[in-house]
């Protein structure tokens, strides 16, 4: 037996993507007021070296202060 079923799919329909400009932010950036910084590879690689337990990650989570991430 054969069920050809390609007759009840509906064609593709194309995709278009308009262009856009760059993005405007609503509030001005100061020098200095990044929550980024840049870590030497070391650095992270020691970190990650002293997590061994799930507990250890959930500290490493919790260190990071999501408000202020949002209100940036």
């Amino acid at each position: 037996m054969h069920l050809d079923l390609d007759d009840l799919i509906e064609p593709q329909t194309p995709q278009t993507f308009k262009p856009h400009g760059s993005h405007q932010f609503s509030y001005p950036t100061e020098s200095g007021d990044s929550v980024v910084a840049p870590v030497e590879k070391a650095n992270v690689l020691a970190m990650l070296d002293e997590v061994t337990t799930l507990e250890d990650v959930r500290n490493l989570a919790s260190d990071k202060d999501v408000e202020k991430w949002q209100s940036a």
